[in-house]
């Protein structure tokens, strides 16, 4: 199909989709795939370790050490019931060892196990002896309890370890199904960097570990492994310092560039200290690749037109999906003048979004619908799979989204967001798509992704540039790219609200994982102390706005406020009414622009979130305020960065800071920048037939700014 427009309200033009001709088009037997999540490190070829005696040591801070059969680290073979694995059980420590009988050998430790607080944990195997120590201690003072205890025990039977199985840390052991790796026994919480030796290490030695001192030589000799959980946390491989060499690799990219049990306040970033970092934050809901076999494969043909399309899926009972996907210019190229860059990092920062879950949102949802997408829903429900705005099973706040895993909510052009019961992201940018279509405006379609490869070149290649309606989560490479277009000539249409807001970095390594840390701004979750630094890049993370790159420098305009119940009109200024505007204003003869039904929220053009121009944070001061929204209710409210003390009286009703700006302005070297402040404005663009005055504005401006030549000398709006 190619997608035109997907929003179901019958208040609207109503889905559009046009059928191709495809090899693919017919029918298929659909094949349940199943799920299995859960982050960990895996080292494959270990049977260095498998030898007449063992030591690991670690340090950990479970973050549910009250669950049940969570691994710290194991060389397991669950069906023969051999190897050794360590794990956290119901807040006691279990160590398990295989042993001839078939039955491991068992010792478990109350350890007084805390989320807040670090243990030196640390077993050893003497094979010889068949016997086995299990040891934890406490990181912080506590007269209640000793800092160190330990337990072991002699079996009956030889100890049998497991040479063939793989060395797993943060999970027990890995089962194969299908072809597809399911990880078992998943821990919750942080694991510092551990270490391994091939000697059953005595109590003297050990103490040196947990104190960090060095140990004597033949000791040292027998450190088979020292995994290095602070080098290249942007990498998935994982270092391992000694001669013998076990590297491993994380899989379903658990946190990286986490304090370890040695950080202090007074270290702020994982680049300045790496030993203070030297851990990884496990989860069991993590998900960077749900590794599912293909289906089917879709050739794109040579000529297929730049667009937004989707393989279309029905089954019995009216059930459908689609699955949407971008076909651009051929690299290098363009077909058209007008580039729509679809802000696909933004749908994933919300993919899955269970906002609405959040209690403090109820009180200004008037439009929250619970009963959406239910099917839908109870799937990401049952897997735990959720958005950048969500918590981690544990409470941890989610800082990676994967785009190689089921992602029902912000890719889906029928979705509708459960907070205010409207289209979001995917499905509210085919509102834009749609009234191109309906305007006869060429256009290609480009995204987030290709911008943050190519930067300017990429958007160099186009008279004009279109973002979607909430292009919220920015690069630093997209930053760039748009800065040097806009400095090169390069005119931009911003119909977005809350735009270039959130530092975001893609992973290095094939930009499937967007990562973020929400240090400051308005948030639904924070960072620990010290983690507020991205693992891809070592940025400081949070709102542009505090790293010195604020909106308003880009666009003219930044986030002023948020609210859910319903939008605002927008008035003209008196600036509106210089000529050197007129074109913008041409067929709109109105002082009220946008006061009629849309699409979302209800009424009005200036909703959801919306930005105002300030020129103390880079509104340049030659730019024409066109317009501000009036009458916002209570239910919107000053972005958290705008709200400097806690005073009443900063409702919509009262607070005169919280509107939506229209904001246009020159260039040098012919380029221009045109923006409505509105994440909603795309919404009202189908009012009567296309035939209203937030229709006419925005064609009026991309026509214009598709032509050659100076913007306020141009006068003739005929397509080109």
């Amino acid at each position: 199909m190619r997608l035109i427009h997907g929003d179901e309200n019958p208040r609207g033009s109503g889905p559009k989709e046009e059928l191709l001709d495809s090899p693919i088009n017919g029918e298929y037997r659909g094949v349940e795939q199943p799920i299995y999540t859960g982050s960990y490190v895996i080292v494959e070829d270990a049977a260095a370790l498998a030898s007449g005696g063992l030591t690991f040591q670690t340090w950990i801070r479970p973050s549910q050490p009250d669950w049940s059969e969570q691994a710290v680290a194991g060389q397991w073979d669950a069906e023969a019931q051999s190897g050794f694995l360590l794990l956290v059980d119901r807040g006691e420590l279990e160590l398990r060892v295989g042993t001839a009988s078939g039955s491991p050998l068992v010792v478990r430790l109350a350890a007084a196990l805390s989320p807040i607080e670090w243990r030196f944990v640390a077993f050893t195997v003497d094979v010889a002896a068949r016997k086995i120590m299990l040891r934890a201690d406490c990181n912080v003072f506590h007269p209640a309890r000793p800092s160190t205890a330990s337990v072991e025990a002699v079996g009956e039977s030889a100890i049998v370890l497991a040479p063939g199985a793989p060395i797993t840390i943060g999970a027990g052991w890995i089962d194969q199904i299908d072809g597809r790796t399911a990880p078992r026994a998943c821990f919750n919480g942080k694991i510092e960097g551990p270490k391994a030796f091939t000697a059953a290490l005595d109590a003297s030695e050990l103490d040196a570990l947990s104190r960090g001192e060095a140990l004597g030589e033949a000791a040292m000799q027998s450190c088979a492994a020292c995994w290095d959980f602070a080098f290249k946390p942007a990498m998935r491989e994982i270092s391992d310092g000694r001669e013998g060499r076990l590297d491993g690799k994380t899989v379903n990219r658990p946190m990286r560039a986490t304090s370890s049990h040695a950080w202090h306040p007074a270290i702020e970033r994982f680049t300045d200290n790496p030993p203070a970092y030297n851990a990884i934050w496990f989860h069991g809901d993590d998900l960077a690749d749900a590794g599912w076999h293909p289906s089917l494969h879709l050739p794109i043909p040579d000529d297929l037109k730049s667009g937004v399309y989707a393989v279309k899926i029905e089954g019995e009972q009216g059930a459908r999906d689609y699955l949407p996907f971008v076909v651009r210019p051929k690299r290098g190229t363009a077909t058209a003048r007008l580039a729509v860059l679809l802000p696909t990092i933004s749908y994933m920062a919300y993919a899955n979004e269970a906002l609405l879950d959040l209690q403090e949102l109820v009180g200004l949802t008037a439009h929250a619908n619970r009963w959406l997408h239910q099917e839908e829903y109870g799937y990401l429900n049952r897997h735990h799979l959720r958005s950048l705005y969500d918590h981690h099973r544990d409470g941890s706040g989610i800082c990676y989204s994967s785009i190689l895993r089921p992602i029902l909510t912000s890719f889906r052009p029928y979705h509708r967001c459960r907070s205010f019961d409207a289209p979001h992201q995917f499905s509210a940018d085919l509102h834009l798509i749609d009234w191109l279509e309906r305007k006869q405006i060429d256009y290609d379609v480009i995204t987030d992704h290709d911008l943050h490869r190519e930067g300017t070149e990429l958007l160099g290649r186009y008279r004009a540039v279109m973002s979607g309606t909430h292009a919220e989560y920015w690069t630093e490479q997209m930053l760039d790219g748009l800065a040097a277009y806009e400095a090169d000539g390069g005119r931009f249409i911003c119909v977005s609200g809350n735009g270039l807001y959130w530092v975001t970095a893609l992973d290095p390594e094939d930009q499937t994982v967007c990562e973020i840390r929400r240090a400051n701004g308005s948030r639904t979750w924070a960072p620990e102390p010290g983690e507020n630094h991205l693992s891809f890049t070592g940025e400081m993370g949070g709102l542009w706005r505090f790293r010195g790159r604020p909106p308003q420098q880009l666009i003219g305009v930044g986030t002023a406020g948020v609210g859910f119940d319903r939008g605002a009109p927008l008035r003209r200024s008196a600036a509106s009414r210089d000529p050197a505007v007129a074109f913008i204003f041409e067929g709109v003869d109105e002082d009220v622009i946008g006061d009629f039904p849309a699409l979302a929220l209800g009424h009005g053009a200036a909703g959801f979130e919306i930005d105002r121009a300030d020129h103390g944070l880079g509104t340049p001061a030659h730019a024409y305020l066109l317009a501000s929204s009036f009458g916002h209710s209570d239910s919107y409210q000053p972005a958290m960065e705008e709200a400097f003390a806690i005073v009443p009286d900063q409702g919509g009703t009262r607070n005169p800071s919280i509107r939506a700006d229209m904001v246009f302005y020159e260039l040098p070297n012919d380029g221009a920048v045109f923006t409505v402040g509105s994440v909603t404005f795309a919404s009202s663009l189908s009012f009567n037939n296309y035939d209203n005055n937030c229709s006419r504005i925005l064609e009026n401006v991309t026509r214009s700014f598709l032509k050659n030549g100076n913007i306020l000398q141009s006068a003739d709006h005929s397509t080109e």
